[in-house]
């Protein structure tokens, strides 16, 4: 099974970013969201899933609202299975997203993010969204461009 938590409802649209009869989706608000979906409602800090019953968990824009965003990475950590993946987005803390949206609680960079990650367990990859025939470039300079990107994307698996 795969997981897509905090994937909206209330003030914020609902866009799967993972489909298929495998995919559960997550939230602790489902107005907006689509009828006949896999809906499970529940705290992202406080899953209802079996330990290692998931493949992968997606949360996009999540971590960046929650109070205590390590219990989202033990959660994720003990639901995910040993070959599992965790894939997050969120705004660098240099974006104006960060600091538009008054609900964000925290405000990651490329490095606090890793660390945070590593903290719970996870070896962490930084992907940057440069067109594919960018990819060379995308390779040579992601060590200097992450850091400073809009959007932190990683994809994250057990440790």
């Amino acid at each position: 099974m795969r997981l897509n938590v905090g994937c909206g409802g209330g003030a914020y649209p609902f866009v799967p970013l993972i489909e298929g009869k495998d995919v559960v989706h997550a939230d602790i608000d489902f107005r907006g969201m689509a009828r006949g979906l896999n809906l499970v409602k529940c705290d992202a800090q406080q899953m209802p899933f079996k330990a290692g019953s998931m493949t992968e968990v997606v949360a996009s824009h999540l971590i960046e609202h929650l109070e205590r965003p390590e219990f989202l990475l033990e959660e994720s950590h003990r639901i995910l299975g040993d070959d599992g993946i965790l894939r997050l987005k969120t705004p660098n803390f240099l974006s104006d997203n960060a600091r538009r949206d008054e609900t964000h609680r925290q405000f990651y960079n490329y490095f606090t993010l890793n660390r945070l990650l590593k903290e719970h367990g996870f070896r962490a990859s930084f992907k940057l969204n440069i067109m594919s025939q960018f990819r060379l470039l995308e390779v040579m300079l992601s060590a200097l461009i992450i850091p400073f990107l809009h959007e932190l994307d990683a994809t994250a698996t057990k440790s």
